[in-house]
C-alpha cells in the first residue's frame, strides 16, 4: 500500500570542541563566535558544497544556493532542515553506538574475505558480541507521537534460501 506520508529523516548533528587544558581558550571561543555568524556560516557550508546543512532555517531560505540553484541541494535541504527529523538511533540508546563503534558487521565482512570464515559464522559472531553489548542496555521501543523507532537491530538471515529479517529477540526485537 502506498502512503503520501513523508520520510522522516535521520539527522545527525555535531558541535565544535575546545579540549580540556587547550592552551588559548580565549581565542578559540572568539573564533567560535565569529564561525556561527550566520553570514560566515552560510560561506562555509556552501564552500563545502552542501555536504553539511546549514542549521538555520532562514539561512536557507533566503540564499538561492541551498534551495533554487541544484535540484540536489533544494531535495537535500527540504529533507534535513525543513522537513520531518529525528536524532540517529544512537541517541535512543547508547548499544548502538557501541556496535558502530566496534564495528561489528565490517569486521564479519573482513573476517569472511581475509579469514575465511563463513558468512553466517561471521554474523553470528557478530550478533553475539552485539547481544552482550546490548544486554547492558534496556532496549525497547520509543514513541515519540510522530514516529516509532526501534532501537535494537532485525538480524537478518544470510542463508542462501532466502534472505529474510526476522526480529532478534535477544535484542530486543
Amino acid at each position: 500500500m502506498a502512503t503520501t506520508q513523508p520520510l522522516t529523516n535521520q539527522i545527525i548533528s555535531f558541535g565544535p570542541v575546545i579540549p580540556k587544558g587547550a592552551k588559548n581558550v580565549a581565542l578559540a571561543k572568539e573564533f567560535l563566535r565569529y564561525a556561527v555568524q550566520p553570514k560566515v556560516l552560510n560561506e562555509y557550508l556552501k564552500g563545502g558544497l552542501g555536504r553539511w546543512m546549514v542549521p538555520i532555517p532562514e539561512i536557507a531560505k533566503s540564499d538561492p544556493f541551498w534551495l533554487k540553484q541544484d535540484p540536489h541541494s533544494t531535495a537535500y535541504t527540504e529533507l534535513t532542515l525543513l522537513g520531518q527529523t529525528m536524532p540517529i538511533y544512537e541517541v535512543y540508546n547508547p548499544g548502538i553506538a557501541q556496535v558502530n563503534a566496534e564495528h561489528l558487521f565490517s569486521v564479519a565482512m573482513f573476517e569472511v574475505m581475509k579469514e575465511g570464515m563463513t558468512p553466517d559464522q561471521a554474523i553470528d559472531k557478530a550478533f553475539k558480541r552485539a547481544e552482550e553489548i546490548f544486554a547492558k542496555y534496556p532496549a525497547g521501543l520509543k514513541d515519540d507521537h510522530r514516529t516509532r523507532t526501534v532501537v535494537a537491530p532485525a538480524r537478518r538471515s544470510f542463508s542462501k534460501e532466502a534472505s529474510v529479517v526476522r526480529p532478534y529477540p535477544a535484542l530486543g526485537g
